[in-house]
Parts: structure tokens; C-alpha cells; sequence
């Protein structure tokens, strides 16, 4: 009898164990209710206070198990790029309203967006190469955003900085012909949109048997980083070939 009451007693023990060691590490990834209740209304409290002049939406709080913090994403009813975050953790919060908002990340973020989706529908509507990926982005230096103000347009005919397109399309032809003449075509589609590339990246790939992808084992020929000022070179074969081994010195496979 007293083994059997032991033997409840052992595996009684050992599953409390293991539903511990489940909630513990359930815990650590997911955070747990009621820690986010009290999460979600300091960080209200703290808004509220910091920010009563501001006529802002508080979200419920998610857990960041890398910090073990929970935040919360801050956004303006009105103002679309006056969206930041505050974290809370055992009293303490975190704000990025400097960075995000008075900073004008936010607003890089938007513009960024929209500029990458306006190029991207002139490419996959006029670009009569079938491409497998288009990257629109603007070259960011020192993180420096200050020329931004909160719900400016986009002017994709004069965007807020340099900017550099990536795009890799499917072909059958694998050369620096090819390649060059991919990207003179792309470089044409882009003045006759009037949008100012400062630097290209193409890629040409060997397309699958059918034509939607690029062949697993296929060939491919790489061109990166390559300034939109060298198209006008007397020799652009000659000119991209010595660009592409530069940069391959610079950075090696």
C-alpha cells in the first residue's frame, strides 16, 4: 500500500515537474497573462501622461522574449507617420518616440514603402523581361532622416534621397551581353519615368523549364552596387565587367 501511495506521490511530483519546466518555458517565449495586463496598463498609464495633448491608440501588449519586456505599438489617430513603441519591464519604460517619430524613421519607413511599390508596378507593367525580384530602396547615410517631416508625399520624381534598385530576371541567355542589355533597358524604363536611380543591382538567371523561376542549379551572372553614372560609358561592357571584379575583391564569397 505504501508503495502504491509512494509511487502516486513520485509521478504526482514529476508531472508538477514537468508542467512546470512547460509554463516556465512557455513563459520565456510568450510572456504570461497577467504580467501582460499589468504590462498593458503601465504602458496606457505612461502615454497618457507623457503624451496628453496627443490623440493616440494604444495596442495591447506583445512579449519580446529577447528583453523580456512588453510593449505596446503607439499610433496617432490622425497622423499617420506619429507611430512608436513604449516597453515596459519591472518599472522601467522604453520609448522610441525621439527616434521613430521626431526622428522621422517612421516617416522613412513610409516613404520607403511607397516608393519601393510604385517602382516595383512600372517594372512588373512596362519591364518586359519577366522579373523574380524588384527592390526599390533609398540610400541611407548615418541614419540621418532630419529632412523629413511627418505625412510628407512621396515625389517619386524627386524622392528625399538616393535611391538604388535591385532586380533579378529570368532568362535564357547568360552573358555580360545580356546583362548589359537588361540593364540599359531598365536604366531607359527609369528616365522615361523620371525616376533618378543612383545605383543598380541586376541580376539575369537561368530560368526553370517553366519559365517561372529561376533553375535550382542554373547559371546566373551577378552585378551589384553599380553607379547609374558608368552607363554612359564608351565601353560598358568593358565597364561593368571591371566593376563586377572590383567588387568581388572588395568582397569576397
Amino acid at each position: 500500500m505504501r508503495k502504491r501511495i509512494t509511487a502516486k506521490l513520485a509521478a504526482a511530483a514529476l508531472l508538477l515537474l514537468v508542467i512546470g519546466m512547460i509554463y516556465y518555458f512557455l513563459t520565456g517565449f510568450f510572456g504570461n497573462p497577467i504580467s501582460a495586463a499589468i504590462a498593458g496598463y503601465k504602458i496606457k498609464g505612461y502615454v497618457q501622461e507623457k503624451y496628453p495633448d496627443k490623440d493616440l491608440n494604444v495596442s495591447n501588449p506583445e512579449y519580446n522574449f529577447k528583453s523580456g519586456s512588453y510593449y505596446s505599438v503607439i499610433q496617432s489617430k490622425t497622423i499617420k507617420d506619429m507611430r512608436f513603441y513604449v516597453s515596459y519591464k519591472k518599472g522601467k519604460f522604453n520609448d522610441s518616440f525621439e527616434h521613430d517619430v521626431t526622428g522621422g524613421y517612421m516617416t522613412y519607413c513610409r516613404l520607403a514603402s511607397e516608393f519601393d511599390s510604385k517602382v516595383e508596378d512600372i517594372i512588373k507593367s512596362s519591364f518586359k523581361h519577366k522579373s523574380e525580384i524588384v527592390i526599390a530602396d533609398f540610400i541611407v547615410r548615418n541614419d540621418d532622416f532630419s529632412m523629413l517631416t511627418l505625412d510628407m508625399p512621396l515625389d517619386i520624381e524627386n524622392p528625399p534621397f538616393d535611391a538604388y534598385l535591385t532586380v533579378y530576371i529570368l532568362t535564357d541567355e547568360i552573358s555580360y551581353e545580356a546583362l548589359a542589355a537588361r540593364l540599359l533597358e531598365l536604366s531607359n524604363l527609369m528616365q522615361d519615368s523620371n525616376i533618378p536611380i543612383s545605383l543598380y543591382s541586376l541580376v539575369i538567371e537561368e530560368a526553370s523549364q517553366e519559365g517561372d523561376k529561376a533553375a535550382v542549379v542554373g547559371n546566373a551572372l551577378h552585378l551589384f552596387d553599380f553607379p547609374a553614372e558608368k552607363l554612359q560609358s564608351n565601353d560598358l561592357l568593358a565597364a561593368i565587367k571591371e566593376h563586377i571584379a572590383e567588387y568581388e575583391a572588395k568582397n569576397p564569397k
